[in-house]
Formats: structure tokens, C-alpha cells, sequence
């Protein structure tokens, strides 16, 4: 392909790589360009007309009246360019600051006048050849579109690509958005093996120029183009004559690119091939789309199979039934955000007098937060069943963190809180890592006070934690929660607070365990109403 600048370089590597990808370029003045239009016979002339010289523009067109003349906007002209059109003496006119719509248009311009022009210049009848194809393609379209596997539905468009143009071989390049690079999708043939994991960057190669411009491209001698890469020639021991290549797009997404390679018998790929391999594109795409949405779909109903699966497992790891005591009321109820979450409580009954309470959040959610969840409630089962000193929160707490610290991530970490309560001597031991401070309401006295003491998040650094010891007598309420319950937001972005928290406990005192939970829960799902729950929701009542 050949392409004349007259008679300065105007726009010169914007347009060749747009109108003449790999081809020749020539710069000429006006006199040079008439003495060799005829012999040059360019694809293109991109010309600018002075003072005087408009007459240049007749001229052309007797010479070689096949060429796309362009016309830049910054000529001289004594008429304008509407008659020019009229006359048939330009094929477009370019501005002289072109932006990316108008090269575009160009493009668009161009190749339906080299396509059409070409065919008319092939003048033989190929219009049984184009039917023929057709009718193939016809019955390959309907095999694409069925659901298939993604792997198995690349494999019949190479296949469908290269049977329809009656071509040796055919190569489909699978676009990826995550690295923006074009790859090899081959089949079980050992040539094709060897370029897999060869990728190819948009723009590079006639390729990853068919991808970069999305315009199909028919290429008679590939090792005379500029943009062809031998390299995978040398590497595959195949060699390249010809190509049709198609940009596979819908909806102005990439997907990939097609090309057909070697038309069979020696032959020359003509103009209805590019007709043809764009048609199959164009079922490809919709093909493709179908499989990625297929296969998206696979994904997502296996990752709900698994977070259900996990979801059951991460039930199991909360009590079925609370521990029973005499001196003693129990309730809990844990709502997550999503089928698995980070929040985890549990209430176990260490002897006839102790009740073993503890809640706990993992930052983030999701089977990440889960797995920390099942580490916690793994490391106290594991306590309990070695005889561990379980009475003891300090204990516990600093043996959840020894364990964490090895296992977890920089960034992901608990807060929990821990407590011991003692029925028969009326008092409760607690430890706080970080936690919600739970709420104490004292019958007696109507105050609340609040379990602070204790130390830092669990999972982060080795840690001394603190106990502290508070009174725990007839009718005292113990509230500890997680912060899904005091930060649920309603619709205005207002949280539900630790002070309605323990208003609501104060108002309702006189309530059962269970009662008060289930007082507590709803108190918090009519403030977000019409909110979707962001967090998981813990809350757990003792009273005694």
C-alpha cells in the first residue's frame, strides 16, 4: 500500500498509521506528484492546494482516478470544498487540527472506498463464490451460537474461520483487560504450541493494529507490510503469505482478533473474504459474550455453593442451646451481613457456678473473616478439651492472641471481649481486646457501667492483657454486642448509638433474656428500616 503527502508531511505518522498500516510513504511536491501519480497508482493522496494550483485536483483524477484524494482544511481554495465533492475531485476533506472522531472518519472513509474499489477492480464474478461461503457460514453461525464451554467455542471459531475463507490456518487472539495484551488462544497442533504464550500488544503487529483501529484488514503479502512480525513465523517454522484479519467487538468491547491465514491453493484472499470474516466476527462476538456471561454464571452459583457450605459450617460454631444455670438467664442471637461473616460469640457452662461468655469480630467479611472466626472458636475448643485454664479470661485471651499473631495477616485483626461470670460468688471477671465496652445495668441502682479493661486487638503484637472484676448480683443485666448493632445507619446516615442501646436496656429491664433480645433486635431494624445491613449483628444478654 502506497500513500502521498503533497506537498509537505502534513499529520504524517497519525495518518499512515491510519490509512496506510505498514505500507509506503512518499512526499512529493505538487509537479513530482503529477509526473508519478500514474506510476505510484497510491491508495491515497493527503494533499494541501496553494494559491493558483487548484487545477492539481482535475489533473489527479484523470491520472489516477481510483486514489482517495484527502483535502486539507488550510488549502487555498477559490471554491468550495461542497463543489470539489460534487465533482468528484476530493473524497474527504480533513481538518488541519484533526481529533480522534475525525480520524476515525477517515478511517471509516477510506477503507469502504479501498474495499469497494478493489472489488470493482477485481471485475470478475465472484458472486456464486460469496453465496457459496455464505450458505457455509450460515450453518457455522448456528453451531457458535449454541452454549458451549469458552475453551471449546475459541476452538470452533478458529476452526469455522479457516473452513469458510478455504484457508490453511486461522489464529484467534483473546483480548484481556487486565494487561491490555492480545493472547493466543491455539489448538492441539504443535506449531501453534509454541506461540502461546506469546502475547502481542494492541497496536503491535497487523494484529494488534486491526485491534488498536477495530478495521478489518486484508493483507497480500504480509512480509512486504511494515506491521507484520516474523518472529512468530520463526518461532512456529510456519510461514505467513497472506491474512484477513477482523476486529472482534460488540457493543464497542473488545474481545479479541480473528485471522484467517493462507488462502489455500496459492490463491489471493479477495474482497468478499473481509465481507465473510467479519459477518463470522460479528457472531462471534455475540458467541463469546454469551460464553464469558456463561461462564461468569458457573462461577458465581459454585462461589455461592461454597458460601453456603461455609455459612453451615460457621453456624455450627455458635451454640445450638445455651448452657442452663439456676441463678442465671441467657440469650444471644448473631444476624450476619452477608451468607459468611467476621462476628462470632459463644456461652458454655464451665461448672455449676462459672458461665464462659465471649463475642468477637474479625475486621472485614466474607470466608477471609470466617477462617479467623473458626481459628478463634478452634484455639478455646481446644482448651477446654486440654483441660486448659478456662476460668481464667486473661488466660484465654492471651492464648487467642498468641495463636493469631502466627496465623493471621498484617491486615486483618480481632477485637473481643471475654468474661467469666461467677453465680455463686456474684461477680463477673472480664477482659477487653479492643472490643465494644459491654454494657452493665445495675438493678439496684438503675446506673450503667461499662467493661473497658483489658488490652489491645488480638492477632497484632504479643500482649499482656488485664482483668478487671466488678460485681454481678440478682437482676443485674450484662449486654455485650457487637458494633453492627450500635452503628446500624438508617436512611439519613445516622447510627443507632450506644446511648439508644442503653436506653432501651434501661427502659425494658424488667424483661427476660430472650426477651430483651428480641426487644433490642427489632428496636434496631426499625431504625434501618429501608437500609440494607452492612455489618454483621451480634448481641448477647446475661442476666442474673
Amino acid at each position: 500500500m502506497k500513500i502521498v503527502f503533497s506537498p509537505t508531511a502534513f499529520k504524517r505518522d497519525l495518518l499512515a498509521d491510519a490509512i496506510a498500516p505498514g505500507g509506503t510513504v512518499f512526499i512529493l511536491d505538487h509537479d513530482e506528484l503529477l509526473r508519478r501519480a500514474e506510476e505510484l497508482a497510491p491508495e491515497a493522496i493527503i494533499i494541501t492546494v496553494d494559491p493558483g494550483s487548484g487545477s492539481i485536483l482535475d489533473k489527479l483524477k484523470n491520472t489516477v482516478p481510483d486514489t482517495f484524494v484527502i483535502l486539507t482544511s488550510n488549502s487555498f481554495l477559490t471554491e468550495e470544498p461542497t463543489s470539489l465533492f460534487n465533482a468528484g475531485l476530493i473524497d474527504y476533506l480533513l481538518d488541519d487540527v484533526p481529533d480522534n472522531n475525525d480520524i476515525s472518519d477517515l478511517q471509516s472513509a477510506f477503507w469502504d472506498h479501498y474495499f469497494r474499489q478493489r472489488k470493482i477492480n477485481q471485475a470478475e464474478n465472484r458472486t456464486e463464490y460469496f453465496l457459496s461461503r455464505m450458505k457455509f457460514l450460515h450453518g457455522i453461525s448456528l453451531k457458535i451460537l449454541e452454549n458451549k464451554p469458552l475453551n471449546l467455542l475459541l476452538d470452533e471459531i478458529m476452526i469455522s474461520g479457516r473452513s469458510v475463507l478455504n484457508a490453511e490456518k486461522s489464529s484467534f487472539m483473546l483480548y484481556d483487560p487486565g494487561d491490555s495484551m492480545l493472547h493466543f488462544h491455539v489448538l492441539a497442533e504443535v506449531e501453534e504450541a509454541l506461540i502461546k504464550d506469546q502475547p502481542l500488544e494492541i497496536g503491535t503487529g497487523i494484529a494488534g493494529w486491526v485491534a488498536k483501529h477495530r478495521v478489518a484488514q486484508l493483507v497480500d503479502d504480509c512480509y512486504s507490510d511494515k506491521r507484520f512480525n516474523p518472529a512468530y513465523d520463526k518461532l512456529s517454522g510456519f510461514h505467513t503469505r497472506n491474512m484477513v484479519c477482523a476486529p472482534i467487538v460488540k457493543n464497542n468491547s473488545l474481545f479479541g482478533v480473528l485471522s484467517v491465514i493462507n488462502k489455500k491453493d496459492g490463491d489471493s484472499f479477495v474482497v468478499e473474504d473481509i465481507q465473510l470474516i467479519e459477518t463470522l466476527a460479528g457472531q462471534c462476538a455475540v458467541a463469546i459474550e454469551n460464553a464469558l456471561l456463561l461462564e461468569e454464571k458457573v462461577k458465581s452459583e459454585a462461589l455461592k455453593q461454597e458460601l453456603e457450605m461455609a455459612q453451615k459450617i460457621q453456624q455450627r460454631l455458635l451454640p445450638t442451646v445455651l448452657p442452663s444455670f439456676s441463678r442465671l438467664d441467657l440469650a444471644a442471637r448473631l444476624i450476619p451481613a452477608e451468607e459468611v461473616g467476621g462476628d462470632y460469640y459463644t456461652i458454655r457452662k464451665i461448672s455449676e457456678g462459672l458461665c464462659l461468655l465471649m463475642v468477637a469480630d474479625v475486621s472485614g467479611k466474607g470466608i477471609p473473616a470466617a477462617l479467623l472466626v473458626s481459628t478463634v472458636d478452634a484455639t478455646l475448643h481446644t482448651m477446654i478439651q486440654l483441660g486448659g485454664t478456662v476460668s481464667d479470661p486473661v488466660t484465654i485471651t492471651q492464648t487467642i492472641n498468641s495463636v493469631l499473631c502466627e496465623v493471621t495477616t498484617s491486615e486483618k485483626f480481632v477485637t473481643a471481649w471475654t468474661g467469666i461470670i461467677d453465680t455463686e460468688r456474684n461477680l463477673l471477671h472480664s477482659v477487653n481486646a479492643g472490643h465494644n465496652d459491654p454494657v452493665i445495668y445495675r438493678a439496684r441502682t438503675g446506673e450503667i457501667s461499662r467493661l473497658k479493661q483489658g488490652g489491645i486487638f488480638l492477632g497484632v503484637l504479643p500482649f499482656s492483657y488485664t482483668a478487671e472484676t466488678t460485681s454481678f448480683e440478682s437482676n443485674d443485666i450484662l449486654i455485650f454486642f457487637s458494633d453492627g448493632v450500635i452503628e446500624a445507619m438508617d436512611t439519613d446516615l445516622r447510627i443507632y448509638s450506644d446511648q439508644r442501646l442503653v436506653d432501651i436496656v434501661t427502659k425494658n429491664s424488667g424483661l427476660t433474656a430472650g426477651n430483651l433480645v428480641e426487644t433490642i433486635i427489632e428496636d434496631v431494624k426499625l431504625h434501618a428500616k429501608n437500609t440494607k445491613q452492612s455489618d454483621d449483628i451480634t448481641l448477647c444478654v446475661a442476666k442474673a
